[in-house]
């Protein structure tokens, strides 16, 4: 039987990996002959990269990729593993990748840019390694988001990381703690545990975040198997955190940058949690998608969030996710246009997903450490490539009744001396 020609038009990320996951099938040399076409003299589409004078990277690519990528990084594993004993290409994600944890965002406050920049902790596993992600469920999500930020505020207010145990009210002493009698005793005495944490709140160190954070951990993974009032313990406990750290930033004379954006990223927490409990059966059937209907920023202000900790225009973390997605219609930076659903998504993934680091950061650039690897491995494994190969025309066709595309035609853009074409200079034996 003749092997089926198989052809890939153009050598960026979505067709090397292409070619990476048609290769990695068993046997797969005896059904396919598998050709990339890539116009001019290098790959890597928008994430190519060459070497300028003295060896200086030039690009136009990403600089870093982010440490939820399981996909991409998986895929540049299965490349890295054709490559063990070469010289002068990167051969491990070790080599070619290096943590970087710090998170910044510029503000602008009183009419001067300010560094807003987050240390954010290193996480279990390596990217690509094939393990499961840390949390499976949206409660699982939001539970250690809560755990994460209780962490930060303790961190940047100096508290002893010590859990706070708090006073319970008489009758209730063998219900487990502050904590344990709310989740067991609050559905039938709603105004008492009101009442006990406005007492608490003009005592405590440590925050009510983190008895929020402890109620979550009692509860099923599953929150549709969650009592609603429960939900509303929680949300309680939040709203007095928020209003905790805003009373502090207020007694300041609202000048504190440090009270001012631990208030900002609770009072995002409670109105995301908020918006998320109050969809999860829409978003238990149907996904995240379900939030699609407004725009991020409304999302936010919707679900009560204060307008200057949610607006684009005054909140840099709300606006760092519309830069990274260019999410502006028209490049109208005065007209956001991000759909919740896929802005939480990305935000879940971006900051609760990740494996070892939030990014990580290429070691030079893409041409050197994503497309030379994957340009390399592919040959071993037998793709072929053509260079200065120019699509100009696909022709439409029909088999069996399906509509196909019958050919392609490509301009030669240049025709080679001798020997295939390597896309390579040398920089300090790389």
């Amino acid at each position: 039987m003749a092997k089926q020609r198989i052809a890939i038009v153009g050598g960026g990320v979505g067709g090397m990996a292409t070619a990476i996951a048609l290769t990695n099938q068993p046997g797969w040399q005896d059904k396919y002959e598998i050709t990339l076409y890539q116009m001019g003299w290098r790959l890597g589409g928008k994430g190519a990269s060459g070497r300028g004078p003295d060896g200086r990277i030039q690009e136009h690519g990403l600089h870093i990729w982010l440490g939820f990528y399981e996909n991409a990084f998986r895929a540049m594993n299965d490349a890295f593993s054709e490559l063990q004993g070469d010289e002068g290409v990167y051969r491990s994600i070790e080599e070619a990748f290096q943590s970087q944890n710090l998170i910044g965002v510029m503000e602008h406050i009183d009419d001067e840019w300010r560094p807003f920049v987050i240390d954010y902790p290193t996480a279990k596993g390596v990217p690509g390694d094939g393990t499961p992600k840390h949390h499976e469920t949206v409660w699982q999500v939001m539970t250690a988001a809560m755990k994460l930020i209780g962490n930060w505020i303790d961190k940047e207010l100096g508290v002893e990381p010590e859990p706070h145990e708090a006073d319970v009210p008489k009758g209730h002493e063998s219900r487990g703690g502050f904590v344990g009698w709310l989740i067991h005793g609050a559905e039938e005495a709603w105004h008492e545990a009101v009442a006990a944490l406005d007492g608490l709140m003009k005592t405590a160190e440590r925050g009510f975040i983190h008895a929020a954070y402890d109620i979550a951990c009692l509860m099923p993974a599953d929150w549709m198997h969650h009592e609603a009032h429960k939900h509303g313990i929680l949300l309680t406990l939040l709203e007095h955190e928020r209003d905790r750290l805003k009373a502090r930033f207020e007694a300041t004379g609202r000048k504190n940058d440090t009270l001012r954006r631990l208030w900002m990223i609770v009072d995002l927490m409670l109105a995301a949690f908020r918006g998320l409990i109050d969809n999860r059966r829409g978003i238990d059937k149907h996904g995240l998608g379900v939030l699609d209907d407004m725009d991020f920023q409304e999302f936010f202000e919707r679900y009560g969030c204060d307008p200057v900790n949610c607006r684009v225009s005054h909140s840099a973390p709300v606006r760092g996710f519309y830069d990274l997605v260019f999410g502006y219609e028209d490049g109208d930076t005065t007209k956001p246009n991000f759909a919740a659903g896929v802005a939480m998504r990305s935000a879940i993934s971006i900051l609760m997903l990740y494996k070892q680091s939030i990014f990580m950061e290429m070691r030079a650039g893409m041409g050197d450490t994503i497309f030379a690897p994957m340009h390399k491995a592919l040959e071993k494994r037998g793709v072929r490539f053509e260079f200065f190969h120019l699509l100009e025309d696909m022709a439409p066709g029909e088999v069996d009744g399906r509509k196909v595309v019958q050919s392609l035609r490509f301009q030669r853009q240049a025709t080679l001396k001798s020997g295939s074409y390597q896309p390579y200079v040398s920089v300090a034996a790389l």
